[in-house]
């Protein structure tokens, strides 16, 4: 039988998590200053986000595939942001998808754009609920902050690009992040 401490410990380490996550989108989302672009190598980047989420997608049973096409060209972005705008879309996907299910990872570029795409298997999102995705504090999760998908698009709008969502009832949600390939400027 377990002790009741070690229950506690665990409840405890938990919600700290949770919390911290909470304050990490928080202060995120209220950051006003402009992006800080670097050059970014994008296959060097989809192996990093690959390394960082994989483990949650195997806890949860959901093969992750991660695809790069044509990935060529270095990126000039704020790495940080779109690294985690990208892990909110991720997060989304994980938490749409059941066991046994697949969600996609795709990067491509072609000569105007950079995009990120994220495809999951899950219920799709309800029509009701689509306009109010990207609006700060708006979830459907009992224990979401509703700023996530906020944050995403203002990193997407930050950098001169958007977002696109094509989601069906019961056949899952593909997001595409567009980020234009800008060049350094100097």
């Amino acid at each position: 039988m377990e002790e009741p401490a070690d229950s506690y410990l665990r409840i405890v380490e938990r919600e700290s998590a949770r919390l911290e996550e909470m304050t990490k989108s928080l202060l995120s989302f209220a950051r006003q200053a402009p992006p800080t672009r670097h050059e970014v190598d994008p296959r060097a980047f989809l192996e990093e986000l690959k390394e960082t989420i994989s483990p949650h997608f195997r806890d949860r049973g959901i093969h992750l595939v991660c695809t790069q096409h044509d990935c060529r060209q270095p990126l000039f972005l704020d790495r940080e942001r779109v690294r985690i705008a990208v892990m909110n879309v991720l997060q989304n996907a994980l938490h749409a998808s059941s066991e046994g299910s697949q969600v996609r990872l795709e990067f491509r570029q072609d000569r105007e754009d950079f995009r990120v795409v994220v495809e999951d298997e899950g219920a799709g999102i309800p029509e009701e609920h689509r306009d109010h995705l990207f609006r700060p504090f708006f979830t459907t999760k009992p224990k979401g902050t509703g700023l996530g998908l906020a944050i995403t698009m203002r990193v997407a709008k930050e950098h001169g690009g958007g977002i696109n969502l094509e989601s069906s009832p019961g056949k899952g949600t593909r997001l595409t992040l567009r980020f234009p390939n800008a060049r350094r400027k100097g």
